[in-house]
């Protein structure tokens, strides 16, 4: 498998089938379990014992020439190499499964009773005509000879595979569809994302596969592992997404129409109150935060899989941190002058908007803490959740009393 990019045009393309197979099966194996490439067989699965529980040969043709009609060794050399298995001891019981899969469409032949059978009327209705054939032998080639011999020396050992074999068509006419096809169902990512996620967990397969076989060793792959790189592209993917949608939402949303609305609200006054109205960016600024959190908060449940609840559990942490830092820089504001109470509500402001609170484990965008921080600072009106000022209980009570 390794120096991919310089094999034959064939080869890649059987390659990159492969690849793929195993990438489906880490997608749908249990997370305890492995992705085995080339032990011996070209995709298996392992449980968390190391133990063979499927058993997978691929073929794959660029011309369209399938390699499982009767009269083909491809068939035979795989029904021997599983049968194979049981003979030496590698596999034992008949706990293990069996598959062949294939690009070509199977529309004759034992291969095509494999593929179609539903019942174990059908089972046995296989099992008997697999017999059959080895026992009539139907002259077979020269290269097909051995492994009808090696079969009949072992029919008990056969008869087990026969029994927990499945044949794959996955070629584009087939009724189950193209690997690609399942690929795309199991991926939990948007139409489009698919593209990106499926380079990426494909290179991901392929270079730890590389590793491995450059050291003439099989590729043993961590669905665990897997697991985790598929999250974090998962991730990647949404992060995209939510970049995209915050930025046309931003545009749409963050107007000067929209701003003028909120220039009377009370994280406004709640500003002037500690002198920061001195400063137009700041003001200007607290209402595009105050607007873009809202904004985000709906994005993030759309697209960020983070539902508001989240939101409001970190606004409850948010406030009993500046109640920390409020109750430490304003603790000696009693009888202190005027100007200097502006000032303690200035330093409280600055401090609590330098706050680092996650969410959900993540680091988050500054404007999503000051945003929250004016939220919250902007009611109830007569008695904000949070303010900068020493007195901001007594001054919000005096502007509801005004309106009056």
């Amino acid at each position: 498998m390794s120096g991919v990019s310089h094999a034959a045009p064939g080869l890649v393309a059987a390659i990159h089938f492969q690849l793929k197979r195993a990438l489906l099966h880490l997608l749908t194996s249990d997370g305890s379990s492995f992705v085995a490439i080339e032990a011996p067989w070209d995709v298996s699965i392992l449980d968390a014992k190391g133990q063979t529980t499927n058993a997978e040969e691929d073929k794959h043709s660029v011309i369209g020439t399938s390699q499982l009609t009767d009269r083909n060794e491809g068939l035979w050399k795989s029904l021997r190499n599983f049968t194979a298995a049981y003979v030496e001891g590698r596999i034992s019981g008949d706990g293990c499964k069996f598959a062949i899969c294939t690009n070509v469409a199977i529309d004759k032949g034992i291969a095509s009773e494999f593929l179609n059978r539903t019942s174990e009327e059908d089972d046995a209705w296989v099992a008997k005509k697999v017999q059959s054939i080895l026992k009539a032998g139907e002259n077979p080639s020269d290269s097909i000879s051995p492994h009808y011999i090696y079969l009949k020396q072992h029919p008990a050992e056969f008869a087990n595979v026969v029994a927990n074999l499945e044949v794959i068509d996955s070629s584009a006419e087939s009724k189950d569809g193209e690997t690609m096809q399942s690929i795309f169902k199991e991926l939990r990512s948007t139409p489009e994302e698919q593209g990106y996620v499926l380079e990426a967990l494909v290179g991901w397969v392929e270079e730890r596969a590389n590793e491995s076989l450059k050291e003439n060793k099989p590729a043993i792959l961590s669905v665990a592992a897997f697991n985790t790189r598929y999250r974090d592209e998962l991730n990647r993917g949404r992060q995209r997404r939510l970049l995209s949608r915050l930025q046309t939402d931003f545009d749409s949303a963050i107007t000067p129409e929209q701003k003028n609305k909120h220039r009377a609200d009370l994280f406004q006054h709640q500003l002037r109150w500690v002198g920061l109205d001195r400063s137009p960016d700041i003001m200007e600024s607290a209402i595009e935060d105050f607007l873009r959190y809202d904004i985000a908060v709906t994005a993030y449940a759309d697209i960020g899989e983070i539902p508001k609840e989240r939101f409001q559990d970190r606004e409850r942490e948010i406030h009993s941190q500046w109640k920390q830092i409020f109750n430490r820089d304003t603790l000696d504001w009693k009888g202190s002058a005027a100007i200097e109470r502006a000032k303690m509500g200035e330093t409280v402001f600055h401090n609590s908007n330098a706050l680092n609170v996650p969410l959900e484990g993540m680091n988050c965008d500054s404007y999503l803490t000051r945003g929250a921080l004016h939220q919250l600072a902007n009611g109830p009106e007569d008695e904000p959740l949070i303010g900068w000022h020493p007195e901001f209980r007594d001054f919000a009570k005096g502007q509801v009393a005004k309106k009056k």
